[in-house]
């Protein structure tokens, strides 16, 4: 880190968790554990280039006597936030789910061609009547929720790339050299 400007390896890392974003947008529910594992493989690689560079940006500048206190506030503010994203995400993922499950219901119904393939499969199986809809409504659900999980890494995705900008926007008296100069 001492020998490139920190701004750089935030900004690596925000790269690597926009595209995993991205690449977790595009799965759907037959994803194998070899796509997921690599896609979090990157992810790690990201984490690891995002927290020691941050926070020495954070207390960059900052005389000795408050970089415990700036440590402090920094991963206290890190807590908060991630628990409001993940509270937002939740809401989200959840609304999402709701309005693509009604756009989906809305073409099943037992006069749809495809709806009504799937039930004389499901009959051939020996599930009909309820436990053939109920099939069908499970099927809905799951299909839902891919739908919304896939909208919310794309926005996720999205957004990561966005704060690099917020990263250069930090004004370097760490130097060229990415050391952090304290009084």
């Amino acid at each position: 880190m001492g020998r490139v400007d920190l701004r750089w390896w935030v900004t690596a890392s925000f790269v690597s968790f926009g595209l995993t974003s991205f690449l977790f947008a595009g799965i759907n529910t037959d994803v194998t554990f070899a796509h997921l594992s690599w896609a979090r493989f990157a992810q790690g690689l990201g984490l690891a280039c995002f927290f020691p560079p941050l926070l020495a940006i954070l207390i960059a500048g900052l005389p000795q006597s408050r970089i415990a206190a700036a440590t402090g506030l920094a991963n206290a503010l890190r807590t908060l936030a991630g628990s409001f994203a993940t509270s937002i995400t939740t809401t989200m993922w959840d609304r999402r789910e709701a309005l693509h499950q009604a756009n989906l219901t809305e073409n099943v119904t037992s006069f749809d061609p495809a709806a009504r393939g799937a039930l004389d499969q499901l009959s051939a199986l020996g599930i009909s009547g309820d436990g053939a809809f109920a099939v069908v409504e499970r099927s809905v659900v799951q299909q839902a929720y891919m739908l919304a999980t896939n909208e919310l890494f794309w926005v996720w995705g999205w957004a990561l790339l966005a704060m690099i900008a917020l990263v250069w926007l930090a004004r370097p008296p760490f130097g060229g050299g990415g050391r952090v100069i304290a009084e």
